[in-house]
Formats: structure tokens, sequence, C-alpha cells
């Protein structure tokens, strides 16, 4: 029985870790996203002026 309370315990351990770094995964790819958006506005811009 002791067993299978630590293999709970890492279990848990190990889904909020990857709970976690899914979470901060999407905030970078949501990052990203936002910056390429704002260099092609940037772009275009550019573009425009010339």
């Amino acid at each position: 029985m002791d067993t299978d309370g630590k293999l709970e315990v890492e279990k848990k351990k190990i889904t909020k870790r990857l709970k976690k770094n899914r979470k901060r995964l999407e905030l970078q790819q949501r990052q990203r996203a936002k910056r390429s958006r704002l260099n092609e506005s940037l772009q275009s811009d550019i573009n425009t002026t010339d």
C-alpha cells in the first residue's frame, strides 16, 4: 500500500510539472506570435514610407 501512495504522489508531481510546462510553452508561443505580427506590421510601415 505504501508504494502505491508514493506512486500517486510522484504521478501528481509529474502531472503538475507537465501542466506548468505546457502553460509556459503556450505563453511563449503566444508572445512569439505577437512579436512576429508586430514585426510584420513594422515591416509594412517601413515599406510604405519608402
